[in-house]
């Protein structure tokens, strides 16, 4: 879980040790800035096939600007499994009220949704039959 301000600093409040935004902080040089981090999760760790848009979305004024006018934002896409195994992903980033508008905080939290995205390998196979017959 992570928050971030206008300024892009961001600061991580509670990271599983077998997640693979661990790694990134233990980099010094990204550890506080949140466009430098996620591009960096996106370029190591995200299959952009699943998540084209990915930067484009989390773009912190794009974020920011839609975080304007909702309380949340969500996101599924697939990473390469982390140290638990875990591959697909939902990021959900909440607004937080402080009573001005333009003035509040923003959270971000990463779950792994494998039980839901993962493909059901036995319906993989039976769709493989269907076309080869």
């Amino acid at each position: 879980m992570e928050k971030f301000k206008a300024n892009d600093t961001l600061e991580t409040i509670k990271q599983s040790i077998l997640s693979n935004g661990t790694e990134v902080d233990g980099m010094t040089e990204l550890k506080f800035s949140y466009t430098s981090r996620i591009r960096y999760y996106y370029e190591n760790y995200v299959i952009r096939e699943s998540a084209p848009d990915f930067l484009q979305k989390l773009e912190r004024h794009a974020l920011i600007e839609y975080l304007r006018n909702h309380k949340r934002f969500a996101y599924r896409y697939q990473s390469v499994k982390n140290h638990a195994g875990h591959e697909y992903f939902e990021l959900q980033v909440i607004r937080l009220e402080t009573g001005n508008r333009d003035d509040y905080k923003i959270i971000m939290g990463f779950r792994y949704i494998d039980f839901i995205a993962q493909p059901d390998e036995k319906q993989l196979e039976e769709n493989i039959m269907r076309k080869i017959q």
